[in-house]
């Protein structure tokens, strides 16, 4: 059928864990075989489109091949959330230490990353996020918060970052980065206090499947973890001219949807999550930005030129409300 790894994907293999996972309304795969899907993507592990036959009739399942830590992470959230997401998550039908096995959401289409989402889109994406949320909030696990970076890691990030995107980091721009090293330690207190709650921690239209109906599948929750609802927040966040919701406008609507589902953080408070995760979600970019190796994936790349093309934008925005404040 196909190997991934050393770990050969059979029919017998797959049909062991839809017997375990106990979801699948199915009768027993027959035979099978793999399709690799999502390579564009920058999806984390491997993703094959398996298609089978049943004695019911063809059917077409997804699996994802990644790190047993990753594996455990996704299996956490379903347990955890998979009856209050029901219909906004993939049906998770089984796994073993390396591999999940998902239902396999058709009819629907891709979400790009390179593109912006409709207004329409952006607010029902807002509302899975905030779902996801009140489901879990004030969750009692031990929360995962980033690690602190010193100067010298920092400083050769921001340095490679500026000779691949000379354009884009101007000489006022690495300034102010190199001043963003000294506001990271306060942003990362201020997402540990909290509140917190299951969170994706890689909300973004690659992740996404559209509906007919417009209603988005959160996928990949391989880097799930409890921590600051805010992680989930800044990635909605649209500093392009394009983008189909002002930040304002995307925090302002996350808070109603968290209020329609009886769950409460002041507008305050979650601003100041907010922008501090923002914070960290620059370093994390231009981290990505300047890191030694360079990704293979054209998408990757071209997603990259985005999030850095917007970073000025992103930092005059933190500093204005800050300003203002």
């Amino acid at each position: 059928m196909g190997e991934i790894g050393n770990n050969r994907l059979t029919a017998a293999r797959l049909n062991r864990m839809l017997a375990d996972g106990g979801a699948w309304p199915q009768g027993s795969l027959l035979s099978a075989k793999l399709e690799r899907i999502g390579e564009d993507h920058g999806f984390g592990g491997k993703v094959y489109r398996v298609v089978a036959s049943t004695s019911e009739g063809p059917v077409t399942l997804i699996t994802k091949c990644e790190e047993p830590d990753q594996v455990g992470r996704a299996v956490a959230v379903y347990q955890h959330i998979g009856e209050a997401l029901a219909g906004r998550i993939p049906v998770l039908l089984g796994h073993s230490r390396n591999t999940t096995l998902f239902e396999d959401i058709s009819p629907a289409t891709q979400g790009d990353a390179l593109l912006e989402a409709s207004r329409e889109q952006a607010l029902s994406l807002i509302d899975l996020v905030a779902g996801l949320h009140a489901a879990t909030w004030e969750s009692s696990a031990e929360p995962w918060v980033p690690a602190h970076w010193d100067m010298d890691r920092w400083s050769a990030r921001i340095g490679l970052a500026g000779e691949r995107y000379p354009d884009e980091i101007t000489a006022d721009l690495e300034q102010r980065l190199q001043a963003l090293h000294d506001e990271v330690p306060t942003a990362i207190t201020a997402v540990e206090n909290g509140p917190f709650s299951w969170t994706h921690r890689d909300v973004g239209l690659d992740n996404i499947l559209w509906r007919p109906d417009g209603s988005p599948v959160l996928l990949d929750w391989s880097s799930a973890a409890v921590s600051n609802p805010a992680f989930d927040v800044t990635p909605l966040l649209g500093f392009s001219p394009d983008a189909p919701l002002t930040p304002e406008e995307t925090i302002s609507a996350y808070l109603a949807a968290l209020r329609g589902r009886d769950t409460r953080w002041t507008e305050t408070e979650a601003t100041q999550s907010i922008v501090a995760g923002l914070r960290l979600l620059i370093r994390g970019q231009i981290g990505f930005a300047g890191f030694p190796e360079e990704p293979t994936q054209p998408r990757l790349l071209a997603f990259r030129a985005t999030t850095v093309r917007y970073a000025e934008k992103a930092l005059e925005w933190i500093d204005q409300l800050e300003t203002n404040a």
